[in-house]
């Protein structure tokens, strides 16, 4: 630690010195009366207005960087001016630094330092690290905020006992609710909880963290729903467990396809309902429908006469 002024004798130099950043004490009249090891060492921290600084009047040194323009300084000058005065007891900046096409991040804290006049202690931390990883996060989050926003599929977050603590706006479009209906009813308005096909859901998910498959939701008018989920149990960074659900309405699928299978089983009992014998061929003579009558003709069984050409009955 330097000291620069015999009046200021400071005596907790091992401390200032272990402090993890940076740091510099000032008189009350900005003075740099001393600063520690990690302030001469690390100087490329304190050149974000522009210049690098070891002693002098901090006051000025700000001034001139709020005269190139720069508003932090203009903040750090009032902020360790009411510290001076007294009129408050801490103050905190984060400031960014930019190199080029890098920019870090540096926080300033400052507090009042006891001595024979007023003064104040300057601490400088890095904080590039954390500042990326939150603009990072934000970034994700903001991603993920638009793609729970604007998703087709419906999103639904839970926790295991039932409790829904968001639905996006696909979700409450599915189920015919609104957003503060599905969260004060929870999940007992849109679940048959006593279902065995919800039980086993609920099983997998326990011992998996995750389903994947069909399920059931009852939509707001009571009609059943049949969804496709994707049904994840995980736990946040409090170590609280959460559900995610993101499941897509598949009722109308599943209604075609049964009218499907229902428009199949009129044809065949039309088909096998007609007189004589009765077949469709394609356009290379192969069997591709026929009756009852037909096979039975012929003396042949389904699996026999799949696949078939009609030449293959006559004789050449």
């Amino acid at each position: 630690m330097k000291v620069y002024q015999e009046k200021s004798k400071l005596n907790e130099l091992s401390i200032f010195n272990a402090l993890p950043g940076a740091a510099a004490v000032v008189d009350s009249d900005g003075e740099i009366i001393a600063y520690n090891d990690k302030w001469e060492i690390s100087e490329d921290m304190f050149h974000w207005f522009g210049n690098k600084l070891k002693t002098g009047n901090y006051f000025s040194y700000c001034e001139k960087a709020v005269g190139e323009g720069d508003d932090y300084a203009l903040k750090i000058i009032f902020g360790l001016r009411d510290i001076l005065d007294g009129d408050k007891q801490h103050f905190e900046l984060t400031v960014p630094e930019q190199q080029g096409s890098k920019r870090n991040w540096f926080k300033i804290s400052i507090t009042p330092y006891e001595m024979k006049g007023k003064g104040a202690l300057l601490f400088f931390e890095d904080v590039s690290k954390n500042m990326n990883s939150f603009q990072s996060l934000r970034e994700s989050e903001e991603i993920y905020g638009q793609h729970f926003e604007h998703s087709l599929a419906g999103i639904i977050l839970a926790t295991p006992a039932g409790r829904i603590i968001d639905v996006n706006p696909a979700a409450c479009n599915i189920l015919g609710y609104k957003r503060e209906e599905l969260i004060e009813g929870g999940r007992r308005l849109i679940v048959d909880e006593n279902s065995e096909l919800n039980r086993k859901i609920y099983k997998i998910r326990e011992e998996k963290s995750i389903y994947e498959g069909e399920k059931e939701y009852i939509h707001k008018n009571r009609d059943r729903l049949s969804v496709e989920i994707s049904s994840v149990l995980y736990r946040n960074e409090d170590g609280e467990l959460r559900i995610l659900n993101t499941f897509r309405d598949k009722t109308g699928e599943k209604e075609t396809l049964q009218s499907l299978k229902e428009e199949r089983r009129f044809t065949e009992t039309a088909i096998n309902s007609t007189p004589g014998v009765f077949f469709v061929l394609d356009e290379k003579m192969k069997l591709v429908r026929w009756n009852k009558t037909f096979a039975g003709t012929l003396g042949y069984d389904h699996m026999d006469l799949e696949g078939s050409t009609l030449l293959r009955f006559f004789r050449s």
